[in-house]
């Protein structure tokens, strides 16, 4: 995690997260990849729906109960080892980025998964939390570093037998 000025916390701030999942390569890709299965995996957001070939709608829920929407953009589909996006704002600037880069694990049928996350410039509810507080920020950040590996234990977990 990097915190990039004073007056602005937020932007630049990144979580990285790598784990080895017991499944092939191929089946992590298709739930990485297939943003309408998202659901499925993760306890934050519920619902996508694709828009356009590169455009889709991402519903998350959060603990307090309330919903957002927003808008995700795929910046880089590369088949079996790339797969990332932005989440735009109601101005259409970029409010988060998110990546998964997959690699083949050192024992067979395994797969390495880079999942990263990265604060843009555009305008969050996180943004506003840390105007008023800025403990949000490092609490924030915990909540998706969970839900970052439970999705990943998850998307793991949904292989098995398949």
């Amino acid at each position: 995690m990097t915190n990039h000025t004073e007056h602005d916390p937020l932007t630049g701030i990144r979580l990285d997260l790598t784990m080895t999942l017991a499944a092939p390569i191929n089946l992590i890709w298709d739930c990485v990849s297939d943003v309408t299965q998202i659901g499925r995996f993760s306890p934050e957001c519920f619902e996508a729906t694709w828009i356009d070939a590169h455009r889709f709608l991402g519903r998350n829920r959060f603990p307090e109960g309330h919903v957002r929407e927003g808008v995700g953009v795929v910046t880089e589909r590369k088949h079996l080892t790339a797969f990332a996006w932005t989440m735009l704002d109601r101005e259409d600037e970029v409010g988060s980025f998110w990546r998964y880069d997959l690699s083949p694990g050192t024992e067979p049928g395994t797969t390495v998964v880079h999942h990263s996350f990265e604060h843009g410039p555009g305008h969050t509810g996180l943004r506003d939390e840390a105007r008023v507080d800025r403990s949000a920020i490092s609490e924030r950040l915990a909540r998706l570093a969970h839900n970052m590996s439970v999705t990943l234990f998850a998307m793991e977990l949904a292989t098995v037998g398949a």
